[in-house]
């Protein structure tokens, strides 16, 4: 009997517990509200210069626009194309270092806000830095128009890096050599081929050929063609020695700054504003009367 009836007793403290909290916010509410009634003109007046700050801002300010272009490279690693790049603009506001590093004028420069590396390699990789594989560059500048000579510029930049220019030349010395073998063998196969032809004589009864030498002729033309092939391919490496190359040029340009977003970060920071002022206010006033 006992055990019940403190139970019950406990019980009685419990619910008597969340009246008690419902009643005490119930009341935190109302006088929330009364306070926002009260004080409704001055939150009003806050927000309304707040807001009418931050739509000043966003037509004053200069406008920054975002945009981006895809890459792929041979020879250097990820880790130093992000060293590269993120070195462009690694000391901001420093338009002279960046116009000399590109080779553009300081008009132009001032017009860039910043070059940052994009791995599109996934983040859980731990050596995406060692490999070689696409990557994306982001540039923010204060005028779109420059996108077009901005994008040659980075290629060229990247593209004169020493070592990755001594290792294209070495690759430029074996293609020629190669060439050069390759051009030697074909004049060799071509005067095979001139023999191979006088040494065809016809059969002294019905269709075909038959050989004055022990020389395949289908032999010769596949090696001619192969040959030919081989020239054709050292011609495609040769285009495609570089080691960078632009495989999605900028994409549209895209405005950082919104209206929209500028007008609800005006109305919260001065909504936040005008109720610290209240609060303020208030506890001043309560001090006053308490003295």
């Amino acid at each position: 009997m006992e055990n019940n009836h403190s139970e019950e007793i406990d019980l009685t403290s419990v619910f008597k517990s969340i009246k008690k909290g419902f009643l005490n916010l119930f009341r935190f509410v109302r006088e929330l509200r009364l306070f926002f009634i009260k004080n409704i003109k001055t939150l009003i007046a806050f927000i309304i210069v707040g807001v009418g700050i931050s739509i000043g801002v966003f037509y004053l300010k200069k406008p920054v626009y975002i945009s981006e272009l895809m890459m792929s490279h041979s020879r250097l690693n990820n880790g130093q194309c992000s060293d590269l790049i993120n070195g462009l603009t690694v000391i901001p506001h420093n338009d002279t270092i960046l116009a000399n590093k590109l080779g553009i004028d300081l008009k132009m420069a001032k017009q860039v806000k910043g070059i940052s590396y994009k791995s599109i390699v996934k983040e859980s990789d731990n050596d995406s830095l060692l490999k070689v594989s696409n990557f994306k560059i982001e540039v923010k500048v204060f005028d779109r128009r420059i996108l077009d000579s901005l994008q040659k510029r980075i290629l060229n930049f990247l593209e004169s890096n020493e070592y990755a220019t001594k290792r294209k030349q070495i690759s430029k010395e074996y293609l020629d050599l190669y060439e050069e073998k390759i051009k030697t063998e074909i004049i060799s196969v071509d005067s095979l081929k001139r023999i191979v032809n006088k040494s065809i004589l016809p059969r002294s009864m019905g269709n075909g050929i038959i050989l004055g030498e022990s020389i395949d002729p289908v032999k010769v033309y596949q090696e001619g063609m192969n040959l030919y092939k081989s020239q054709l391919n050292i011609e495609e490496q040769r285009e495609l020695n570089n080691s960078f190359e632009v495989i999605i040029g900028f994409s549209p340009a895209i405005s950082s700054a919104s209206l929209l977003f500028n007008i609800g970060l005006g109305f919260i920071s001065s909504f936040i504003l005008g109720l610290m002022w209240l609060l303020r206010k208030n506890y001043v006033l309560k001090n006053q009367i308490n003295e």
